[in-house]
């Protein structure tokens, strides 16, 4: 249990890369696995947050706010690594500003997870359930996720500059009373495969 009083940084569970330089370039960099845990989160506090590992998997977890009425700042964040792969599956997230938020990573497979939150404060908030942002790689996958009372259900933002072949597929994605499911920029657009997502 996070309380929601502990400070503005405080998470549930916190995962940071801090080998040194030289154990970065002999490739002993971090490969993270969190599943199987319950993190109860106070108001504007995090729930999981993991940064800079080589490898990040994190599975079935439930992740909710203390308070329904005062969500939690965010349910899953992950700070990837330009060469790096995400996998993030099967997490329930219910009650936050931002569900799951990753910031780069050579491929990102985001499926079957479920965002939720109160539909007046989501919407009056703006909260985005999966948000990815920065530089990727060839490979982005958001599917068969379910998205529930936010104002964006999946935004993805690509920082790339570079036209090369990329298999981004957003697909099988379904948001129930959501402002917007998908909101596709930059870089992403013309690029990305969309198919099957349904807004209920």
């Amino acid at each position: 249990v996070v309380a929601a009083d502990d400070g503005p940084q405080a998470v549930g569970i916190g995962i940071a890369d801090l080998a040194s330089i030289k154990a970065k370039r002999q490739g002993t960099r971090m490969h993270v696995d969190i599943g199987h845990c319950t993190v109860t989160v106070g108001a504007n506090q995090g729930g999981i947050a993991c940064l800079h590992a080589q490898r990040a998997h994190l599975h079935d977890n439930v992740l909710s706010a203390e308070d329904p009425g005062k969500p939690m700042r965010h349910g899953i964040v992950i700070i990837g690594s330009q060469d790096g792969s995400v996998l993030v599956e099967r997490n329930l997230v219910v009650g936050t500003t931002e569900g799951i938020g990753i910031d780069g990573a050579l491929t990102a497979h985001l499926r079957q997870n479920d965002v939720r939150t109160d539909t007046k404060i989501g919407r009056e908030s703006g909260v985005v359930a999966i948000d990815l942002q920065g530089e990727y790689g060839s490979q982005v996958m958001l599917q068969d996720n379910l998205i529930a009372g936010v104002a964006t259900g999946i935004r993805f933002q690509p920082s790339n500059k570079a036209a090369r072949q990329v298999l981004w597929l957003i697909a099988g994605n379904v948001g129930e009373q959501v402002g917007q499911l998908l909101d596709v920029q930059g870089s992403a657009d013309g690029r990305i495969t969309q198919r099957d997502n349904l807004e209920a």
